[in-house]
């Protein structure tokens, strides 16, 4: 699952400047040429057309938003999000620049660093145990006796049923009768393993409600 991102050369929006025409006037052949190029994925007709169609099908629901109607990157990094990695992303307006980092009370790293370790420095330089952290905020689901529900039919608003809690994905909150209830770590969907972590905590409110 981590192998079509190592394999990413470029941005999805670098992808789509690739194919050389209007985005609008993309051509499904155009996006599997480019895709295959840069991603090293072979996308399917079934994909493809998902993707093109992506904007019609959802627009409507983020006509507020400022990014209305929605270009062709959001169906190519959803789709693809969904189906080849385990990622899954809250938004779309990150790029693949090298970024610079201002670091206070250790010594600062004076190297390229990739972003995924900056979590580990910056746990190291705190003196947490980040398997430990990680052990306690992310419970795979099915590891528990806990039934549970995911549905990701509104992309405005997904969310996750455990027991008779409403878990919106993404967030560090349950609902009961529609009451925000705070938690220490965000419920994460992975739809490619179709796999649900929550905390620790969130597990333990649960059982408590079952006393």
């Amino acid at each position: 699952v981590r192998e079509p991102l190592l394999n990413m050369k470029m941005t999805v929006d670098g992808v789509i400047a690739k194919m050389g025409v209007p985005p609008n006037e993309a051509t499904a052949d155009d996006l599997k040429k480019v895709v295959a190029k840069y991603w090293g994925i072979e996308l399917t007709e079934e994909e493809l057309q998902a993707i093109l169609e992506y904007s019609n099908t959802f627009s409507g629901v983020y006509e507020s938003s400022p990014v209305y109607p929605l270009p062709l990157s959001y169906g190519l990094a959803r789709i693809v999000s969904e189906r080849y990695t385990i990622a899954g992303w809250t938004s779309h307006g990150h790029t693949g620049e090298n970024i610079p980092i201002w670091v206070y009370g250790m010594d600062p790293p004076k190297h390229l660093i990739e972003n995924v370790d900056v979590g580990k420095m910056v746990a190291s330089a705190m003196g947490v145990d980040l398997a430990a952290m990680t052990a306690e905020l992310f419970v795979d689901l099915d590891t528990t006796d806990l039934k549970y529900t995911v549905n990701t039919t509104d992309p405005t608003y997904p969310f996750a049923t455990v027991e008779s809690f409403v878990f919106p994905l993404g967030t560090d909150y349950f609902l009961v009768d529609d009451e925000r209830n705070m938690l220490p770590g965000v419920t994460v969907y992975a739809p490619m393993t179709g796999k649900l972590y929550i905390s620790e905590v969130a597990i333990q409110k649960i059982a408590d409600s079952r006393l």
